[in-house]
């Protein structure tokens, strides 16, 4: 289908990129005709044609009412599709991006490893809406394309309809995992979650001396049995990482080491999966016991690790404290005693740091990287630069590039 922009659409495009903060897409069935892009906003790991292809299935009618979609359980999408176009805004999210969702998101898509940063470092930039707003913004683009009002219960129940197929196929995948009697109680058995998080290293040890479940394994391919153990200690990676993320350690070195355990999995020649997983709690475990005998306590590890999360988003003394459960003051107090340095100067040496990633592998305007890390303002961000690094943001990046 040929099918070309006009001036009122093209301003509608605009003006809603511009009043959401996410970008917009134009697309006929065969062809993605124009986006509306922020380039912070690109997703490193899908093009603009995969995630248009993800959005809009042959199942969907021509209905013309807007419907919320989510992809990968985290960025939600707005989408409409008319006789003459498929418009798409988002993505957005309706949640902070923790952690556990991020892993899940870079398994399940086996996102390596040169991605990783650059994947969190777009999902942190992603506008945060509620869904009831999401809803609301799809009801203006509606009006403003059809000139037309448009209940927000059309709009969830049209979404509902959509994502209807999506649940009932997980409802057919954990019937069959029923099915198949999918346990391995070897994994979650003794409280190894609690161990690994704690450091506990022997207690690890102990447990795996003492086990007499190992019969209990279930087998998920049965035609394969070194590929069922394989499978499993696998999952066993996943467990670990995450409880060892829990227990502190850095997600940078939790993906790492994750990525590492599974390329010997998937090597071994002799492969005993009982030894294989005690191995892998005990380096996760080992990996937090060491994080915990450093010189910073276990509420300033914890305060590091989130301010390295959220880097993108307004960071204050309270809200740090909140997420470590001891007082504001304290905090500060405790920060400044142990690093050597006050917490808002921590801060801002981080964002700092971040900002010349961008200064030196992206083409973003000294104000859009002031913008993305919060910044109030691209002089602010200027002035406090220079006086961390002699120079300005401008100098700096002209450097890097005659080295």
């Amino acid at each position: 289908m040929d099918y070309t922009i006009n001036d009122e659409l093209d301003y509608i495009c605009k003006l809603s990129q511009t009043n959401t903060s996410m970008n917009i897409f134009i697309k006929t069935s065969n062809n993605l005709i124009k986006e509306y892009k922020f380039p912070y906003l690109e997703n490193p790991f899908f093009s603009s044609e995969d995630l248009c292809e993800q959005l809009f299935t042959e199942n969907e009618a021509t209905a013309e009412i807007p419907f919320i979609k989510p992809l990968n359980n985290i960025e939600y999408y707005s989408c409409i599709r008319t006789a003459k176009f498929d418009f798409i805004m988002g993505p957005c999210v309706l949640e902070e991006v923790s952690n556990n969702l991020f892993y899940d998101y870079i398994k399940r898509h086996n996102v390596p490893l040169y991605l990783k940063k650059s994947l969190q470092t777009y999902l942190n930039s992603v506008p945060h809406y509620k869904k009831a707003n999401l809803i609301i913004m799809s009801q203006l683009v509606y009006f403003l394309l059809f000139r037309k009002q448009i209940k927000a219960s059309d709009i969830e129940d049209h979404s509902q309809n959509i994502t209807n197929a999506e649940e009932n196929i997980d409802f057919e995948l954990s019937i069959k995992r029923v099915k198949e009697q999918l346990h391995h109680d070897i994994l979650l058995e003794n409280n190894f979650n609690k161990y690994i998080k704690n450091g506990d290293v022997e207690h690890i040890k102990n447990a795996f001396r003492n086990t007499l479940y190992i019969d209990k394994v279930g087998v998920v391919t049965p035609d394969n049995l070194i590929r069922n153990d394989k499978n499993l200690a696998i999952a066993s990676v996943t467990i670990a990482t995450r409880a060892a993320i829990e227990g502190g350690l850095h997600y940078e070195v939790a993906y790492s080491l994750s990525d590492i355990l599974i390329q010997k999995i998937e090597t071994e020649q002799e492969f005993v999966l009982v030894k294989t997983v005690e191995r892998i709690f005990i380096e996760f475990a080992t990996k937090v016991k060491n994080l915990n005998t450093t010189k910073y306590s276990q509420p300033i590890h914890q305060v590091q690790q989130y301010i390295y999360n959220h880097l993108y988003q307004p960071l204050t003394l309270d809200k740090l404290a909140a997420q470590v459960h001891i007082s504001p003051k304290y905090l500060s107090h405790l920060f400044k005693e142990e690093v050597g340095v006050t917490l808002s100067t921590y801060i801002t040496e981080k964002k700092l740091e971040e900002a010349k990633i961008w200064l030196d592998n992206s083409n973003l305007s000294i104000s859009e990287i002031a913008h993305q890390l919060s910044f109030s303002d691209q002089s602010h961000f200027i002035k406090v630069f220079k006086r961390n690094n002699g120079i300005t943001p401008k100098q700096y990046r002209v450097i890097k590039v005659e080295e």
